[in-house]
């Protein structure tokens, strides 16, 4: 098999400026932040309220985010939680049946906005309606359909049907129109550039959005919103090959992403692809094996002293065998952004599963997460789901440092497999000196829905279509959906910046 990939990156330098989106007019809209004056975290935010309106298959103002960001003034990385939380008729109880699929009790409380203002009002300048004005006006006016939501929308599409609101958006006229109209969540996206945050949490969008989830039979309350805060975090901190790599604390799978990079610094850098495979394969199942427990919200926390021995633990576990972890298929969107100051921003934000609860208020254009399936329904675990509780995110954004210096900034969607992605893109930054470009754009493998470990057409590992290893499910996908979608900012002291985006979706990369 060819190491060329088909799915060349997106990717542009800079001097001042460096960013790559989930999709282009997220990336746009960042760089026209920058120009018009405003600074990384307004460029950030800027983008993720694009991406909420450019890729409402993944992500919307009725889901959540988790983000980090590196000040320059201080050199310190903050890391940013505006994960959801369970609402507060949320108990086992309430659940009988298990945690449903699909609905409004699907559904937590969504955090994505008060991120936005969190990370707006400790760092960034511009003014707040100045900052989502692109998403306001591309929501009102329209914007070009993503190529992955019309696929999206054809294997979702009986339960975008059973919803009102879904199959006036996504399903009338057929779906196949070119642009994506979405005027309710302009005009919501209006009263929050107007208004602030507090308009979704505790205005009259509040009440209006609360009113229809109670009529839809979800459990968010105007009360459960008005106490929603989003947070500031300390991040875990790890390292592979001398660079320190920062990540949030659980709930988020950074754990799992740190324990990876852990075991694959006990292998040779310069391993052939066929033995790099394996090695990243045995790094992610033992993961998930010794890790995967104490990724959950609540007492006792992971604490960076308690990483040391996890981290020793997983070091030693290379070369036990594991079973490949479940697959929890996603719905994610990112941002990843930097100046040459070296102030970086990485944003990850998801409903969920495509199309989050698959349920739409046509009235405020909200579209509702299903992130309450990140709980357990059996009592007495340390995931069961309980009112203000966060679930398990696999969202993992990723900071690395190199001697007190910013490296690279990066992201990419995909459910579980998040964490092998990253891990293959920063093994390709640094094990084999890549440039970002063709360190997203190279082959790469995942995880599918059914457990199978899929290798894309030309990885240079010897793999032929149907094959299976003593690994289990080896198998040979075109299509490159399957694979998600890394963004990278290469920041390096006296050289400026750039940015990569992945070609197998509609990702752009930009700079100034």
């Amino acid at each position: 098999m060819s190491s060329i990939t088909p799915y060349p990156a997106s990717f542009a330098r800079g001097r001042r400026f460096a960013v790559a989106a989930g999709h282009p007019a997220a990336a746009e809209a960042a760089s026209a932040v920058m120009r018009e004056g405003g600074n990384v975290a307004d460029a950030a935010v800027a983008a993720s309220a694009m991406l909420a309106v450019a890729l409402p298959h993944a992500n919307s103002i009725g889901g959540d985010m988790l983000g980090l960001y590196r000040d320059a003034t201080t050199g310190m990385v903050h890391g940013l939680d505006a994960a959801g939380v369970a609402p507060s008729g949320a108990t086992p109880e309430a659940f009988p049946e298990g945690i449903p699929r699909r609905g409004a009790r699907a559904s937590v409380v969504p955090g994505i906005v008060s991120g936005w203002s969190l990370l707006h009002t400790r760092f960034g300048r511009m003014a707040w309606a100045d900052v989502l004005s692109a998403a306001v006006s591309g929501a009102a006016r329209g914007i070009p359909r993503a190529s992955g939501m019309r696929e999206f929308v054809v294997e979702c599409r009986a339960d975008l049907a059973a919803d009102p609101g879904c199959r006036g958006l996504f399903i009338a006229g057929g779906g196949a129109e070119p642009m994506l109209h979405q005027p309710a969540l302009g005009e919501s996206l209006s009263r929050i550039a107007r208004y602030g945050a507090s308009e979704f949490y505790d205005g009259q969008l509040a009440d209006r959005f609360s009113d229809f989830v109670r009529r839809a039979g979800g459990l968010i309350t105007r009360e459960d919103l008005r106490r929603y805060q989003a947070r500031w975090t300390i991040p875990l901190e790890g390292h592979y090959r001398g660079h320190q790599v920062h990540v949030l604390p659980p709930s988020s799978f950074g754990l799992l992403l740190l324990m990876q990079l852990a075991g694959l610094e006990t292998v040779p850098s310069s391993l052939p692809a066929p033995a790099r495979l394996e090695a990243q394969l045995q790094a992610m199942r033992a993961a998930f094996v010794l890790g995967e427990g104490l990724v959950h919200d609540g007492e006792p926390s992971l604490s960076q002293t308690q990483l040391s021995p996890l981290l020793d633990a997983m070091r030693q576990a290379m070369r036990e065998p594991f079973d490949t972890p479940q697959e929890l298929p996603g719905g994610t969107a990112c941002v990843v952004a930097g100046d040459a100051d070296g102030n970086l921003a990485v944003l990850v934000q998801s409903v969920f599963r495509p199309f989050g609860a698959a349920c739409l208020d046509a009235e405020t254009g909200i579209l509702l997460n299903n992130r309450m399936l990140g709980f357990s329904a059996v009592p007495g675990g340390p995931n069961c789901v309980a009112p203000g509780k966060r679930p398990r995110h696999t969202l993992c954004p990723v900071l690395v440092m190199r001697d007190g210096l910013p490296r690279w900034a990066l992201a990419s969607p995909g459910g579980l497999s998040q964490t092998a992605t990253l891990a293959q893109v920063l093994s390709g930054l640094v094990d084999q000196g890549l440039t970002p470009a063709k360190a997203v754009a190279q082959p790469r493998w995942c995880l599918s829905r059914e457990r199978e470990v899929l290798i894309e057409q030309h990885y240079p590992c010897g793999i032929e279509t149907g094959e299976t290893g003593e690994t289990g499910g080896l198998k040979v996908r075109d299509d490159p959906y399957a694979f998600g979608s890394a963004k990278v900012v290469e920041w390096s002291l006296g050289g400026g910046l750039i940015a990569a985006a992945d070609g197998r979706r509609n990702a752009k990369a930009t700079a100034i």
